[in-house]
């Protein structure tokens, strides 16, 4: 059985929203002509506490892109997105939600950070996506969302670690920066994961 994963499309990532990736909204369609050549869809969505470690609000003097150093490890500071419970945090508007499945939480622990659709920070918590997908006899997965070069990056990697065969809708997805974006497609395609 093949799975349709869409990460991140929310209303803070999408034009306006307090993390907007330009382009975003140009996925929407390619998302949503894909839903119906798949078993199942699974939504991916980020979900924050308004504490998390990431969001700058929580240290005083700290500003938004400034890297600092929390008990040794190094966190890129943010403006508050996709923060549990808010509108922000929504499935975007122009996208099928009845035809979901299942739903991966991610960042759903102040003290870790987003990683994958699979796990958050040094897999120290499970989303159930892996657990959800085997139950359900699901052997291939193909992704789309944003960012690219961030979480459906590690999203792939963490799929074909876990025994998925991986493919990414080339034209679903959209990143935050070009040259990271190219680099991340460089190392899926020498790792087997197929654009399509």
């Amino acid at each position: 059985m093949k799975a349709l994963i869409i990460i991140g499309l929310q209303i803070d990532l999408f034009p306006l929203g307090s993390a907007e990736i330009e382009g975003a909204e140009a996925i929407l369609p390619v998302a949503n002509k894909a839903i119906s050549h798949y078993d199942q869809l699974i939504a991916a969505r980020f979900s924050h506490p308004t504490e998390h470690k990431m969001f700058v609000a929580n240290y005083p003097w700290r500003r938004p892109g400034q890297e600092i150093d929390v008990m040794g490890e190094k966190i890129l500071l943010q403006h508050y997105y996709c923060i549990q419970g808010s509108f922000g945090a929504e499935l975007t508007m122009g996208f099928d939600h009845d035809a979901i499945d299942f739903t991966a939480w991610m960042g759903t622990d102040q003290k870790l950070l987003p990683h994958s659709a699979f796990f958050d920070e040094n897999r120290k918590l499970d989303t159930g996506l892996d657990e959800y997908l085997k139950n359900n006899k699901v052997g291939e997965i193909h992704l789309a969302g944003l960012p690219f070069e961030e979480t459906i990056f590690q999203t792939a990697l963490d799929g074909l670690e876990l025994g998925y065969r991986v493919g990414i809708l080339k034209d679903g997805v959209q990143a935050k920066s070009t040259e990271k974006a190219n680099n991340a497609s460089q190392i899926l395609k020498r790792k087997g994961v197929e654009f399509l």
